[in-house]
């Protein structure tokens, strides 16, 4: 199962606008993914304007991530995406990549028109 998050917002229909999301709360992750959660492969969370990473640990058997085009400034909470084979984090704020060795099974890492100073820190990753 595959899903594209945006939000859109209380108003009537001649009226809505897609709004961006800025926090991946938990609430959303029920919003967004429902009854699907614990099988949800694709998660598509591009153009939007979260900041932070968080709350994806009951999204375990994702394969597919993409984060492109928001504001992430650091990598944290993929901890528990330990099936990921692609992710993209291209148009970001990332100054550094750091904590996805624990990411085995990444094919795909797309990293993009971000802040980086090196790559130094991707030799972690070998298998990629």
């Amino acid at each position: 199962r595959q899903v594209n998050a945006y939000r859109l917002p209380s108003r009537p229909a001649a009226a809505l606008i897609a709004m961006p999301i800025r926090r991946i709360s938990p609430e959303l992750i029920d919003e967004v993914c429902g009854s699907v959660t614990p099988t949800l492969s694709v998660l598509n969370l591009s153009h939007n304007e979260i900041a932070t990473v968080e709350n994806l640990d009951r999204l375990a058997a994702l394969t597919r991530l993409d984060l492109s085009h928001n504001r992430i400034t650091r990598l944290t909470g993929l901890e528990s995406l330990s099936r990921l084979s692609f992710l993209s984090l291209t148009s970001n704020r990332l100054r550094a990549v750091t904590g996805l060795e624990h990411l085995r099974l990444l094919e795909v890492l797309l990293l993009g028109d971000n802040q980086l100073g090196s790559v130094a820190c991707l030799r972690a990753l070998s298998w990629l």
